[in-house]
């Protein structure tokens, strides 16, 4: 699959007829035509556990009103997407976090049902368990209701959507994110079924609750989707967004900013040169990264880092592919720093370093020490 979608040119006012669309109607393997797949560009699972809860808290409280006749669904948010026909995939410009929050807690759902059928020697939680994994993950031909992007692809699949999951250890940041998501979403679910899930438990009672929650899911949570034709308009969506206080962080920011002025044979090394520098990143901060590099530079910045570091490109007319391969060549020595690696630091010097970066996370000491580093290397 080429990750890199292509955008058709088409006029500006057909991009922003939005209709609604259900999640279960997104996220159904059965009846969808188009996978749903999140750009290869884009950032990866961003949530913390504050924006879990207030997600959990939607669902919960839609999941009680919907006991009542006639009540209206929850309005979920917009979502921003553009079709691939030709492929088979609805690219999801603006959503993933939703999207991907919606579908740990369907594997949630899927295996306490099947451990409530274990416990307590019934079928219907085997039954249930498997009409989820094979509706709204992941269906009988291998075709998943959601495509990560490319850090979180593999780790999603294995820990989320493969039934049943795999005990695969986080490597990166977005993986913490993902695992203390799931471990958010069981711990609520889990209470809510009666607590401790044994013998004693009632069984027809708990798969009730988990059958509410399905049905919230798949059919009380409506989003307004934004169907987008030309990358002009993707670019208008998000910066009103962004402007409007759903903010992207600076890297996430910069990154799109990079493809979007990148020549097309540029894009691809672009990605390669920011993934390699997640790997190398692991459960660290790369926006930590970027405004340590640009601090051991240039000195304090005055503005937000995205700004700072958009206005110097464009100043220094570097191209896109430029300022990534210096922002790559210089990860390893940050790497270094942060992670007091005994084989590159001096044995003088470790302690020291160790001391500010691991022990006391004395962040200000980072950017004087990485430029120390780089002008004694």
């Amino acid at each position: 699959m080429n990750p890199y979608f292509n955008w058709e040119v088409k006029p500006m006012a057909d991009a922003f007829n939005s209709s609604p669309a259900s999640i279960g109607g997104l996220l159904s393997t059965q009846l969808s035509r188009e996978r749903i797949a999140i750009p290869w560009f884009q950032r990866g699972y961003m949530w913390k556990k504050k924006h879990v809860e207030a997600f959990w808290m939607d669902v919960d409280k839609q999941r009680k009103l919907s006991r009542t006749p006639g009540v209206d669904p929850h309005f979920f948010g917009p979502i921003v997407t553009q079709l691939d026909a030709k492929a088979g995939i609805v690219w999801l410009l603006d959503g993933q976090q939703r999207l991907a929050t919606t579908t740990i807690l369907l594997s949630v759902i899927r295996d306490i049902a099947r451990e409530v059928g274990v416990k307590t020697g019934t079928q219907a939680g085997g039954d249930f368990a498997a009409n989820v994994q094979l509706q709204f993950i992941r269906n009988e031909d291998g075709v998943y209701s959601l495509e990560m992007g490319e850090t979180d692809q593999s780790y999603f699949k294995d820990t989320i959507q493969q039934d049943p999951p795999a005990k695969t250890k986080p490597q990166f940041l977005t993986h913490r994110n993902i695992k203390a998501a799931r471990d958010v979403l069981w711990e609520k679910v889990v209470a809510i079924v009666g607590g401790a899930i044994d013998e004693k438990m009632d069984s027809i009672q708990a798969m009730k609750v988990l059958k509410e929650i399905r049905q919230t899911l798949i059919s009380d949570l409506i989003m307004a989707r934004i169907p987008v034709n030309s990358k002009e308009a993707a670019f208008k969506i998000f910066a009103t967004l962004n402007d409007r206080g759903l903010r992207l962080s600076p890297p996430d920011l910069l990154l799109s900013y990079l493809m979007e002025t990148a020549p097309d044979g540029d894009r691809k090394e672009i990605r390669t040169i920011w993934t390699q520098m997640i790997q190398k990143m692991g459960t660290h901060d790369i926006h930590d990264f970027l405004r340590a590099m640009w601090v051991s530079r240039f000195g304090d910045i005055k503005d937000d880092l995205f700004t700072v570091l958009k206005q110097h490109i464009e100043q220094k007319q570097l191209s896109s592919l430029e300022f990534a391969k210096m922002c790559g060549n210089e990860c390893d020595d940050y790497i270094d720093l942060v992670t007091a690696d005994e084989k590159e630091l001096p044995a003088e010097a470790l302690p020291y370093v160790r001391a500010l970066t691991r022990e006391l996370s004395f962040k200000p000491a980072t950017p004087l020490l990485f430029s120390a580093y780089l002008v004694m290397q």
